[in-house]
């Protein structure tokens, strides 16, 4: 790998390369695969145990073509669990030295003024029905079919996206994804997200162009992986694009290569928990 030269220049990371190219991340599942199998002497007749085959096999369907699809509901009680944790607990953002409680936040500015789009719930692993959700024997064999092979990592993120006037710029440079892009993570990744609160239309919603998780145009591959909304929709057609909206307890699976973005909270804010497998 390239080593850093002086200061303005940053580390070569190989996973920005490979993690671009579908063919190629399909690749390192092939040989991640290959090598459980060997290692661990993985079966097929191993997987599905204690749940019907017919529904995960009907999830991953959806996955393969669709990049996202539906998931099983949060009961209500777990929901009010997660909510309540979410509250009590100080948030943070990377760049301000600050922690508060979310309803400290006023019209997206924290007590000090700093503004902020995305506030992130410090130590959600603190909350017993997050390590439960996480090591859900349902969620890890979801991911264990997609991936092809069982994740060596899951990482669970609360964070929320408060109601608030900023600007579309401030909102983006306070971490709020508002274009469409795909992400390129250091491994291969399947993603759950619930709602807690908020998740419609008008309560940041997630917005997922469907199929787009596969190979991409050459210019999206080569550039960068942020995009216009009017080169994805020349690229894959307004009708591929879909509003994932739900209520709270909502849970929806993603490919995380997709074209996907949130749209800003303008009426209610939203509370989402993210599971990344990998």
């Amino acid at each position: 790998m390239l080593s850093t030269i002086g200061s303005g220049l940053r580390r070569f990371r190989y996973y920005r390369v490979i993690g671009r190219i579908h063919r190629l991340r399909r690749l390192v599942v092939l040989l991640h695969g290959v090598g459980e199998r060997w290692r661990r002497g993985f079966r097929a007749a191993e997987r599905g145990r204690g749940f019907p085959d017919e529904l995960v096999t009907g999830w991953i369907g959806q996955l393969r073509s669709r990049s996202f699809c539906v998931g099983p509901a949060l009961p209500g009680e777990t929901t009010e669990a997660l909510r309540d944790y979410a509250r009590k607990q100080p948030c943070y953002r990377p760049g301000i030295k600050e922690r508060f409680l979310i309803s400290e936040v006023r019209n997206g500015h924290t007590p000090r003024g700093a503004p902020v789009a995305v506030a992130d719930v410090v130590n959600p692993p603190g909350c017993p029905q997050v390590s439960e959700i996480v090591r859900n024997p349902l969620l890890a064999e979801m991911a264990q079919r997609y991936l092809g092979y069982r994740p060596r990592r899951s990482v669970a993120r609360l964070f929320w996206s408060p109601v608030s006037r900023l600007s579309d710029d401030t909102r983006r440079a306070a971490g709020q994804t508002l274009d469409f892009h795909y992400d390129i993570d250091a491994c291969n990744s399947f993603y759950v997200y619930f709602y807690l609160e908020g998740g419609g239309p008008s309560s940041g919603a997630h917005v997922v162009v469907e199929g787009s998780h596969g190979p991409k145009p050459l210019r999206m591959v080569a550039g960068s992986c942020f995009q216009t909304e009017e080169a994805v929709l020349k690229a894959y057609g307004a009708d591929k694009v879909t509003v994932v909206a739900g209520h709270p307890g909502f849970c929806f699976f993603e490919d995380p290569a997709c074209f996907h973005k949130v749209l800003a909270p303008t009426e209610a804010p939203r509370l989402l928990m993210q599971i990344r497998y990998s």
